[in-house]
Formats: C-alpha cells, sequence, structure tokens
C-alpha cells in the first residue's frame, strides 16, 4: 500500500510542482472528508443515541458531544497521507507531531462535551435528585483536560514522558497548592453523596453564610442556595460540610410542621371558679363545638377549678378536634416558669401540611381563635401598657365602660 501511494504521488512529478500538486490534490480532499463527515456522521450518530432514546435529542442538539468527530475524520486523513508528501524527513516529523498533538486536544475535548452530555442526560432521571452526580462529573473533567493538555504538549514538543515522572514529586506538590479547594470539595462531595446530606429542592438554613432557602444546585466547588427572597448564594461545598447546616427535609419527609409559640398570660387574671361558674363558660356559643360539656364536667367532679386550667383544657380540646392538626406527631399543651411578663402557656404541635403558607394561615388562625377566646375565660393576655391603658386610667367612665363589657363577655367571673 505504501509503495502503490508512493508510485502514485511520485508519477505527478518531481521538484515544486510535485509538492504543489500533491498538497493542492491532499488538501482537496481533506476538505472533502470534512464535508462528509460534517453532513453525514453526526446525523448517523445522533440518529442511533436518539432511536430508542428520543428525549436525548435536545441535549445532544444542546452539546454537540460528538462535534469533535468532525475535526478528526479529516485529521485522520491527513496524518495517514503527510509521510507521502515529496518533503524532508524533519519537516514530515514535525507535521505528525503536530497532527498527533491536535488529535489528543480533539480527543479531550470530546470526553469534555460527552461527560457534560452524560450529566445533563442524567438530570432527567428521578434519581438525579438523590443521588447527583455533577461533583464527580466535574473532577472526571478537570482531570481528563489536564491529561490531554500536558500530554499533547508533550507530543508536540517531543518530550520524553520518562522525565518528566522523574519529577512527579515536584508535580504533585503544584498539583495540592493549585487543586487544593478542588481536592476538598471533591471529599466534601462524596460525603454528601454518601451521607444524602443535601438534595436539589432540600431547605436548608447558614446563617454563617447568609443561606435560608432551598437548593438547586450541588456541584463540584459551589452549593447554590436560592433564597426565599429570590438572592442566590454560592457557598464553597467544603466550607458548607466544614461549617454545619440546618436541612429541613426531615420535617416534609414526617408530614407535620411544628407549631411553637406560647401565650403570656396576667398572672393577677388566674383565680379560682366554682362550678356554677364553668358550667356558664362551657354554655358560650364560642364554645359549644369545642366542648361535650357532660363529658368534661364528669372528668372535672372537684369542686373548685382555675380559669387557666379551664383554657388550657379548652384549648386541648380545640387542638385535638381540629382538622389541620396532625395528631400523630407530638402534641403538648403545658405551662411554662412564670416570667415577669406574665406565666407561658406553650403550645407545641404540629400541622398536617409542610407548605409554609398553609402553616402560616393555619398558625395565625388558631392563635386568633385562642385570644378572641381568652376573654370568655376571665383571663387577660400581658403586654406592656399602651396609650390606651392610660387613657382607661385617667377616665373613670371608659374604665368601668371597659369593666361592663367584660362581664358580658365572661358573665359571673369578673
Amino acid at each position: 500500500m505504501r509503495e502503490l501511494c508512493q508510485n502514485l504521488l511520485n508519477s505527478v512529478g518531481t521538484g515544486w510542482l510535485n509538492v504543489a500538486v500533491t498538497s493542492t490534490l491532499l488538501i482537496s480532499l481533506t476538505i472533502v472528508s470534512y464535508g462528509i463527515a460534517k453532513k453525514y456522521l453526526l446525523n448517523l450518530i445522533n440518529g442511533a443515541l436518539t432511536h430508542k432514546q428520543p428525549k436525548w435529542k435536545k441535549i445532544l442538539k444542546r452539546h454537540q458531544p460528538f462535534k469533535q468527530l468532525v475535526y478528526m475524520v479529516p485529521t485522520l486523513f491527513l496524518y495517514f497521507w503527510v509521510q507521502y508528501l515529496p518533503i524532508e524527513e524533519e519537516t514530515t516529523k514535525r507535521l505528525t507531531q503536530f497532527l498527533n498533538s491536535y488529535i489528543i486536544v480533539n480527543v479531550t475535548l470530546l470526553l469534555g462535551n460527552l461527560i457534560s452530555a452524560v450529566g445533563a442526560i442524567y438530570k432527567t432521571y428521578p434519581i438525579s435528585r438523590e443521588k447527583p452526580i455533577k461533583t464527580y462529573l466535574q473532577l472526571l473533567s478537570i482531570f481528563s483536560y489536564f491529561i490531554g493538555i500536558v500530554t499533547s504538549i508533550f507530543v508536540l514538543l517531543d518530550i520524553n514522558p520518562v522525565g518528566f515522572l522523574g519529577s512527579v514529586s515536584v508535580l504533585t506538590t503544584v498539583l495540592l497548592f493549585v487543586f487544593k479547594d478542588t481536592i476538598l470539595s471533591f471529599i466534601a462531595g462524596m460525603q454528601i453523596v454518601s451521607n444524602n446530606l443535601i438534595q436539589n429542592g432540600d431547605w436548608i438554613e447558614a446563617p454563617q453564610f447568609g443561606a435560608d432557602g432551598s437548593v438547586i444546585e450541588v456541584a463540584l466547588h459551589v452549593v447554590k442556595i436560592q433564597n426565599w427572597d429570590k438572592t442566590i448564594v454560592s457557598i464553597p461545598t467544603y466550607k458548607l460540610v466544614d461549617s454545619g447546616f440546618k436541612n429541613w427535609r426531615g420535617m416534609y419527609n414526617s408530614g407535620g410542621r411544628r407549631i411553637k409559640r406560647a401565650l403570656l398570660l396576667d398572672q393577677t387574671s388566674v383565680r379560682l371558679i366554682g362550678r356554677d361558674e364553668l358550667s356558664k363558660i362551657l354554655k358560650a356559643p364560642q364554645l359549644a363545638d369545642t366542648f361535650n360539656t357532660k363529658e368534661w364536667a364528669e372528668e372535672h367532679k372537684s369542686g373548685l377549678q382555675t380559669n387557666l386550667g379551664a383554657f388550657r383544657s379548652y384549648v386541648q380540646a380545640f387542638l385535638r378536634h381540629h382538622p389541620q392538626i396532625n395528631q400523630d406527631l407530638t402534641f403538648i399543651i403545658r405551662l411554662l416558669d412564670p416570667t415577669p411578663q406574665g406565666v407561658p402557656l406553650e403550645i407545641y404541635v404540629f400541622t398536617n401540611d409542610t407548605a409554609w403558607s398553609v402553616y402560616e394561615r393555619i398558625q395565625a388562625e388558631i392563635f386568633e381563635q385562642l385570644i378572641a377566646t381568652i376573654p370568655l375565660f376571665g383571663l387577660r393576655i400581658f403586654q406592656d401598657p399602651t396609650g390606651y391603658d392610660y387613657i382607661l386610667s385617667g377616665s373613670p367612665t371608659l374604665a368601668a365602660a371597659n369593666t361592663e363589657e367584660s362581664r358580658k363577655q365572661a358573665p359571673g367571673i369578673l
């Protein structure tokens, strides 16, 4: 084959005419091979891959992972024929080195595009939410680019790699210094994936970085979080793992979102009430749907009760019958230690809807109802004096009117 090709080229002639004609012919054939590869090769490969996976079509069109093959075909064609050119051996050697280096660069770019396409295809599957692999793909891409660039330089400059390997200790030191963050981020990424610490869509809090929102991307070097005000925080992966963060995924998976809030009640409004007064409270129209009067009276047969105890029992019954409170999770209504601001009645329950807007609505409706119901038990919420309190203290008429209104709301108590 070699002799046949050589004879064909020699038949053209010798000297500069031979070089000109053979070079023109070779360049023309190289251009033709490029055109054929561009027109048919990519369509053939993409068609074969998307035949059974049509959803890959847009991804392959966007990333063009096999685009470099279009450039490699004419390069390989030129590489095969350049040795038959009637030029000096040293020139042929230099051209061959250049073509080898160019082929290595194209292979490196091909691998990089292919890795990006694999990552995009993987994200179309549900498992990518639980097991992100972008960290590994980025590391693989960096490694392939590094190897490709170094190898192409060796080939182009005709450097013996054995001598390079002799100084590997120096190179290792340099690499550790240059890629320190990459190495630390890779280790952190392994911890994230192996321990399932973060998934795309998780709500996490990292106050030290000003992050409080939803994870939108877990990459090799950074974790991107979109805060609730729509700002985006980019946190180095290894720093996030090292500093710690709060992940609210467990709350969503549990099916309940916690309400932990206390009502501060004025201690001077707490008093003993008899059964007659208690019966009047239970007959109030606002409480009719909450209390079963006979059952509650049977449960509290003892003589005197406190209005605070009655209110606490009401809160318990009200929330036990509330359709949006999760009855299977922790349910506690308790009194905390008295404070200068009053005695706290804490509500510790869980809603059965974890959506933020729904949760806030449920919580607001519950406390609106409780605050409006407190006067029926002769209790007062503690709050610092306001302008209205000073007006009442200076006007006996208004004070008397306010007292009369309280008696109407809680007859027999005030």
